[in-house]
């Protein structure tokens, strides 16, 4: 008898033990479950604000030219013109814009902004 009080102590235990993890596991779920739930929270608001950012940009992107041609339209005021500076576009490194231009749709890895 004594060795199956100990086997039936060990199969008690063991059925403890098993308890517990399963309690720690349960914990561990739940847990996973609540920051889950919590990055969600901040993952949507997030992802809308980027998408907004995006389609301002895109916006900006494909206005460009059309943006720029305005400038190129309105003509300064006689008392700030100079041989340099007759029109609005004169102030605009438009070089420049454009290799920012290039630069921004690389790194975003989209081609259809109108440069």
């Amino acid at each position: 008898m004594d060795s199956s009080d100990a086997a039936l102590r060990m199969i008690i235990q063991s059925h403890f033990e098993q308890q517990n993890q399963l309690a720690a596991i349960r914990s561990a779920i739940a847990n996973l479950n609540d920051y889950d739930r919590k990055l969600l929270q901040i993952f949507d608001p997030f992802t809308e604000y980027v998408n907004r950012k995006q389609d301002e940009h895109d916006k900006l992107f494909k206005n460009m030219e059309s943006t720029l041609q305005k400038l190129r339209e309105t003509k300064l005021d006689p008392a700030l013109c100079d041989e340099q500076h007759k029109t609005l576009i004169d102030f605009i490194p438009v070089d420049k814009l454009r290799e920012w231009t290039k630069r921004c749709k690389e790194q975003d890895g989209t081609n259809d902004f109108s440069t």
